[in-house]
């Protein structure tokens, strides 16, 4: 009968850190993940509801996705790098006898971030294609002044707020009301 080999190798064991979410959203903790070094953690992302971060109801129907930017101890500090509407909340909001306008470019902020907007547009009644060519070039000529005068952080403090879809909904009233105005993918680039 052979002998029992000794294993002399020391494994090391991970540890937990705390994943702590950007200041526009309180720095509230989003949860724990497990690395050997703090190292491994740079870049990892993760996606969550949104409605679990701020706790309002309104916001179930989207997620966000952070990427880790540093780890100070146990602490894993992150930014928001995506915020998207699912697609059953699109479907949701679209009915019969409306228009859609859906729109993709774009922009950069005052502190030199670039970031990708996709906005939905659904209008009150059916549009003529003009209106909806109207209206894509007023929401795009309005978020490109908006992202000139403020920073990431306060872009991102407005989206969540929804201050930035409310200032669209209240300006295109003179192109044409609409009924819902949200981002459907809101990325830094």
């Amino acid at each position: 009968m052979a002998a029992k080999r000794k294993t002399t190798k020391m494994q090391k064991k991970k540890r937990w850190f705390n994943v702590v979410a950007p200041q526009e959203f309180k720095s509230v903790s989003l949860g724990e993940t497990p690395a050997l070094e703090p190292d491994n953690l740079k870049g990892r992302t993760f996606k969550l509801n949104l409605m679990t971060i701020t706790k309002d109801m309104k916001k179930q129907s989207f997620s966000v996705k952070f990427r880790t930017t540093e780890v100070k101890g146990n602490d894993v500090h992150t930014e928001l790098i995506r915020y998207e509407m699912g697609n059953v909340h699109v479907k949701r909001v679209v009915k019969k006898g409306k228009d859609k306008v859906d729109d993709s470019f774009v922009v950069q902020t005052k502190d030199g971030v670039k970031v990708r907007l996709k906005p939905l547009l659904i209008t009150r009644n059916k549009v003529q294609n003009s209106v909806k060519t109207t209206l894509r070039k007023s929401v795009r000529e309005l978020l490109q002044e908006q992202f000139k005068q403020k920073d990431y952080s306060q872009v991102v403090t407005a989206l969540i707020r929804y201050e930035l879809q409310s200032k669209i909904k209240s300006e295109m009233k003179k192109v044409y009301p609409l009924a819902f105005v949200e981002f459907r993918v809101f990325e830094k680039l």
